[in-house]
């Protein structure tokens, strides 16, 4: 089996079958496989040894506002697991923060022997990076290789303003990023807005050739 990684210094799952066509984060992640769906419904039902941990119920919320919606075929729930429960993590690394299986799209394995662990007030808003990273996987998205894109495969800060709220320094910050969610205000851009902003990134980009 293959995963996908996030090393925090981040996650890879093989391929599941294509749906609908969908909104690409951008040329190198790819197309939902598992596309958002439910609108920014953050209710699915969490279960697992993780579950409980401080702060995962909402920076799972977080994740599922940033994409739009829970994995399609996720509608039922969503496993929190500890890597403790996962055979094949390595106890000695202590680098990759949590990943996600190709064959098992609707869990997320939280490594506690990352130097982050546990989640406190302290690490929330780095774990929501994680997390929201994760959630693109199982949404079917392969790694970027814009280093300063979400779904790179190493840590990317200021990522997404719905991790906002668990910085504890009380700065608000700004996406620094071409991200295709938000605009340079932070405020989420619409669907018909993402679809213009996706027509002016290919008009610049063909104007460069």
């Amino acid at each position: 089996m293959l995963r996908r990684l996030f090393i925090l210094t981040c996650c890879v799952a093989a391929s599941v079958p294509t749906t609908a066509s969908a909104f690409v984060l951008d040329r190198n992640t790819g197309p939902f496989t598992n596309p958002p769906s439910g609108g920014l419904r953050a209710s699915v039902p969490i279960s697992g040894s993780a579950a409980g941990e401080p702060f995962v119920p909402e920076l799972w919320k977080a994740s599922v506002r940033y994409w739009g919606g829970v994995p399609e075929s996720c509608a039922e729930g969503i496993e929190m697991k500890l890597s403790t429960e996962d055979s094949d993590a390595d106890p000695a690394d202590t680098e990759t923060s949590a990943w996600v299986y190709d064959n098992e799209l609707c869990a997320i394995y939280l490594n506690v022997h990352n130097t982050e662990w546990p989640i406190t007030a302290e690490t929330a808003y780095t774990w929501c990076a994680v997390i929201t990273h994760e959630a693109g996987h199982m949404h079917g998205l392969s790694h970027s290789k814009n280093k300063h894109n979400l779904m790179y495969g190493g840590w990317i800060p200021d990522a997404t303003p719905e991790c906002n709220r668990f910085t504890i320094d009380g700065e608000i910050y700004l996406p620094k990023i071409d991200d295709p969610y938000y605009d340079k205000r932070g405020r989420r851009r619409t669907a018909a807005q993402r679809r213009a902003y996706e027509r002016r990134k290919a008009a610049r980009a063909q104007s460069r050739r």
